[in-house]
């Protein structure tokens, strides 16, 4: 982006080619004056440019930086459930089902790392306590949140080192994650208690798309059904099947054993079901009404946390803050699918960043960065200017406080239980973690 040191740069640079241009040779006045025109034209413009446009200094780590919201699925997993003819069975995995495996636990500490090192100079200057790790109640999401925060935040200094009779005091340091019961967690849970998500569910299933793509698929899902010795009560189901194939593949490795039905099926079985597996990302992704009460509660709280910043930044006890939140692929989606992002399923140990930045004029504005934990933690900026439909967005690459606040209007609900039609009397008799 322009400064006005580099406009100042640009418009001296002009002047002094156009002066050694002149020494040259002789030229007419009328050519001098169109030269002189064109050099307050261009000062003119990039003067327009640097007044609009958001302008930060270029460092990863620059001083302007308020805040970091991180928004992250869990690490590999073992498959969360298994299929009648299944040749593999719940013993088979040591972890039991759709727990955290060892790949996915070092991937986890090294994104930590990772983010460790991108955001080091604020981490250091931010006090411990200023953490704020929230989970899913799942198992497999709050070893995620450990993990990570054992990479991210190893002691720092003697104060952190909380015991000098073990060496694990001087690597690793406690920090509390906080998580609710899964039945009322409307916050990171994508399967929540609530009524009025399920007929929306409803709505979705009975829609023309989803009536067409099932009856395309009837023969399939009919021999589907005699392989897999699996009656499919829900076209999700068979999404399902996908994703616990590619599970085992990944968990088993060189020594996995393809199931002889594949093949049997066709050459295309797998993309067929990959086809129904991405079916949930696309379909309830563009439902307005559906987000808002999914991922609502979580945008609402990721907008307060900018609000609070923004408002005690010039305060004599202002503080950095990071907020970080684990999930599961399928919130995470939808909150891609808010932003109109092409991104998909997110991967493993994979996230979405949320910086609070502010310009040379102290314009606030949000980056958005897209980490992908299955790709050496890339950072991808994501905005509508993007060079890449991968990582497109709803806002520009450095989105205006008030676009942002835009983007989300429609999906910030006032009041989620009363708008989920929850009975807080039998939801507190029958919540279960």
């Amino acid at each position: 982006m322009f400064n006005f040191q580099s406009i100042i740069w640009i418009k001296n640079m002009f002047i002094l080619r156009f002066m050694a241009y002149n020494k040259m040779g002789p030229s007419s006045s009328s050519s001098s004056s169109m030269r002189i025109c064109f050099i307050q034209l261009l000062f003119g413009c990039l003067m327009i440019l640097a007044t609009k446009l958001p302008v930060v200094t270029q460092d990863d780590n620059n001083n302007n930086l308020l805040l970091v919201q991180f928004v992250f699925r869990h690490g590999d997993r073992s498959p969360i459930r298994l299929y009648h003819n299944d040749p593999y069975k719940r013993n088979d995995f040591k972890e039991g089902l759709g727990e955290l495996t060892i790949r996915g636990k070092q991937r986890m500490f090294q994104l930590g790392k990772n983010l460790r090192n991108q955001y080091q100079m604020y981490l250091d200057s931010m006090p411990i306590r200023n953490v704020h790790a929230r989970s899913s109640s799942r198992k497999r999401c709050q070893e995620s949140c450990a993990l990570l925060l054992a990479g991210m935040f190893p002691p720092r200094n003697d104060q952190e080192i909380w015991t000098n009779d073990d060496d694990i005091g001087k690597i690793w340091q406690p920090i509390v994650i906080n998580t609710v019961e899964s039945k009322r967690d409307w916050l990171l849970f994508p399967e929540a208690e609530c009524y009025e998500a399920r007929q929306e569910e409803t709505k979705i299933d009975e829609s023309p798309r989803i009536k067409q793509f099932l009856t395309e698929n009837q023969q399939f899902i009919q021999k589907l059904e005699q392989y897999t010795g699996t009656n499919f009560s829900h076209w999700l189901e068979i999404g399902y099947l996908y994703d616990t194939l590619t599970v085992e593949q990944e968990y088993f490795g060189s020594k996995y054993i393809k199931p002889n039905w594949i093949d049997q099926m066709g050459n295309d079985t797998i993309e067929r079901l990959k086809e129904f597996h991405d079916q949930e990302f696309s379909v309830y992704g563009q439902s307005k009404s559906y987000l808002k009460l999914r991922i609502g509660s979580l945008i609402k709280e990721l907008i307060e946390n900018i609000n609070k910043t923004l408002n005690s930044k010039n305060s004599d006890h202002w503080n950095k803050h990071i907020y970080l939140y684990s999930t599961h692929d399928t919130l995470l989606g939808y909150l891609l699918s808010a932003i109109e992002s092409n991104i998909g399923q997110p991967t493993y140990a994979s996230g979405l960043a949320f910086e609070l930045i502010t310009n040379d004029q102290n314009q606030p504005f949000i980056r958005m960065y897209y980490l992908n934990g299955t790709d050496n933690f890339s950072k991808n900026l994501l905005g509508n200017n993007s060079n890449s439909n991968r990582y497109y967005s709803k806002c520009d690459q450095n989105c205006l406080y008030n676009d942002f606040i835009q983007m989300f209007s429609e999906l910030i609900p006032k009041n989620i239980e009363q708008e989920c039609s929850i009975d807080s009397k039998i939801l507190n008799k029958n919540c279960e973690i």
